[in-house]
């Protein structure tokens, strides 16, 4: 060891500048390994060797006092002079030429271990070349035999997908959501009215009422009963088969439209059952918590109001996606159209059942078609009066003539002032002193109602939908006097062509052959009844007709009434649903009734 460290040498300051010229002078001399050339394997084993030793006896000591004192001030300088030193021996010679000395010099000031940034910058082989641009390298065109590379494949080399089948696989997914959707909600509205039904009902019933709520009870909660049993054993069912066949849906409600004309009714008690539950609100409270309930019974009471509009809404969205996804939606479409009439009626007949004063049955005058305010002139006798604003609803066998009450507020109530049955309307469509002006009139009598809507289009609704009504009645009380004739005319057969040109059509339903009378202002009057009541006078009374039942029919609604083959009931009025309104006298095994009964079960007696 004596030959590579002589004595006296053995300790070297570090970071001093005489460490080069000194070391130099003590290996020139030597004979030995030390004075080979410095591209020689000797001094690098030297070198080697040197580093070891100072890494192992001095490294320790060095980074303790790294970065501290002066020789971290001292170092600086030497780190960017070997930088530019590095950067030189690049440009001008191959980076295995160092010195052996330089290199020990940088080991003995690195604590032993040599700093990545003071190697020199090689080229890196094209392989593993950093791409600065890579913009550039797409552009390269790849050479003839070369195989592709997997990572340069564009976008636009791959397949695009589809928009329109996309935008249809979207609507799809929109579809089965709403229907979801429906389904979900309708279990959630059938365990709400079970709460009514089977909570609130069925503790007043074992809790008992106050004696002066007796027959109250059934104001507040209505035809509620008969919503809830439908819901949970049928509507639900069949809304859940539709998850399976979406097509079934608008066929649900086309079929069932009748049926949900239940709310109508529900909605036409609502204000009563306000009223009540409003006076006996103490009552009803201890109901709440005795049930357990987070909700008020008024809460729950709206629930059929909400469910109904919340149809309507649904349906719109099944519409909107069916179209996006480019399915036929003429079903659809019908659905829609119907399931936005039944939310109008239920709000008309709210706003009906805030009319006082009128004796009848208003269940038993079919569905509400229309309702509006008009400027009313009576005329009885010649004498006129003033004219006075009415409120004026149009059912489909009546048409009520009513005062407005606690006009401009919101819950505005009604004072029934008269009515004319459609059996008996007459209508003028026409009255030359004003284009919004119709008349009605009552067959039989010399009164005469002249009605002044508020613009044109509501006059001419209200003349279609009575004009529509009185068609519709008169075919039907004309197949019941004569069904072979009708079924001809409905076949295209000869009658129909006898009578194609003089018969006024309808949008809707077919007409049969009208003899317009005259009013003794000339101008042509709307009776319908007319020839008809000519074909009953005999063997008749009032105009009506007489039928015979050729089947069995139990009622399913509060409106109907149960008939037995053989009874002979009256008709009174009819529907467009196939409907009759009939009258049946009271007989040995039931009392005399009046309602609602379909078509089909009735003959005509000859």
């Amino acid at each position: 060891m004596d030959c590579f460290f002589p004595p006296g040498k053995e300790n070297y300051p570090v970071g001093s500048s005489e460490v080069k010229s000194e070391s130099a002078a003590s290996l020139q001399p030597q004979t030995s390994v030390t004075s080979l050339p410095t591209g020689s394997p000797g001094p690098k084993r030297s070198g080697t060797t040197g580093n070891t030793l100072k890494k192992w006896l001095t490294s320790p000591v060095r980074r303790l006092s790294h970065g501290k004192g002066d020789n971290t001030n001292a170092k600086k300088p030497n780190n960017k002079q070997r930088k530019r030193d590095g950067r030189k021996s690049v440009e001008l010679g191959p980076p295995h030429q160092d010195s052996t000395e330089e290199r020990g010099r940088r080991g003995v000031n690195s604590g032993g271990e040599e700093e990545a940034e003071d190697e020199p910058h090689t080229p890196l082989p094209p392989p593993m070349e950093i791409i600065k641009d890579p913009s550039a390298q797409e552009e390269k065109t790849p050479e003839p035999g070369s195989f592709p590379v997997l990572g340069s494949v564009t976008p636009s080399d791959q397949t695009p997908r589809d928009p329109e089948t996309e935008q249809k696989n979207k609507a799809m997914r929109g579809r089965m959501f709403v229907l979801n959707e429906m389904v979900q909600t309708e279990r959630d509205y059938v365990k709400d009215l079970g709460v009514i039904v089977e909570g609130f009902m069925r503790r007043i019933v074992d809790k008992g009422v106050p004696e002066d709520m007796t027959g109250k009870d059934k104001i507040v909660f209505g035809n509620i009963h008969q919503i809830y049993d439908w819901h949970k054993e049928f509507f639900l069912c069949e809304l859940e088969k539709c998850l399976q066949d979406h097509d079934r849906l608008a066929e649900l409600f086309i079929k069932h439209e009748r049926r949900l004309h239940m709310y109508v009714i529900y909605c036409q008690n609502k204000p009563r059952s306000e009223f009540v539950v409003a006076e006996y609100d103490g009552f009803f409270e201890e109901v709440q918590q005795e049930v357990n309930s987070r909700l008020s019974i008024s809460d729950y009471l709206i629930k059929p109001i909400q469910r109904i509009t919340k149809y309507q809404l649904l349906l719109k969205d099944f519409l909107k996606y069916s179209t996006k996804a480019g399915l036929d939606c003429k079903e659809i479409e019908k659905a829609v159209e119907l399931m936005s009439l039944v939310p109008k009626q239920c709000n008309d007949m709210m706003n009906l059942g805030r009319l006082q004063g009128y004796e009848g049955k208003l269940t038993a005058q079919g569905k509400l078609l229309q309702q509006d305010t008009f400027f009313v002139t009576e005329q009885d006798s010649g004498v006129l009066s003033r004219s006075k604003e009415r409120r004026v609803f149009l059912f489909e066998q009546i048409v009520i003539f009513s005062e407005l009450l606690r006009k401009g507020s919101s819950t505005p109530g009604y004072q029934f002032k008269k009515s004319i049955k459609v059996s008996y309307l007459s209508m003028e469509e026409h009255v030359e002193s004003d284009p919004c002006k119709f008349v009605l009139s009552c067959r039989g009598s010399s009164e005469r109602l002249t009605l002044q809507a508020a613009n044109i289009d509501i006059k001419k609704e209200w003349v279609q939908s009575i004009r529509e009504l009185l068609d519709l009645q008169i075919n039907f009380l004309t197949a019941l006097q004569n069904p072979q004739e009708y079924q001809k005319k409905e076949s295209g057969g000869s009658l129909s062509r006898q009578l194609s040109n003089s018969s006024r059509s309808s949008s809707s339903h077919p007409s049969t052959p009208l003899k317009p009378s005259t009013t003794p202002n000339g101008s042509p009057a709307h009776n319908p009844n007319k020839h008809v009541e000519e074909e009953l006078d005999e063997g008749e009374c009032n105009g009506l007709s007489s039928v015979l039942v050729t089947q069995d029919y139990n009622a399913v609604k509060e409106d109907e009434i149960c008939v037995v083959v053989g009874e002979k009931v009256q008709i009174l009025a009819s529907n467009q649903q196939n409907m009759c309104l009939v009258y049946r006298p009271a007989n040995s095994q039931s009392p005399a009734a009046e309602g609602w009964v379909p078509g089909h079960v009735l003959s005509s007696t000859r």
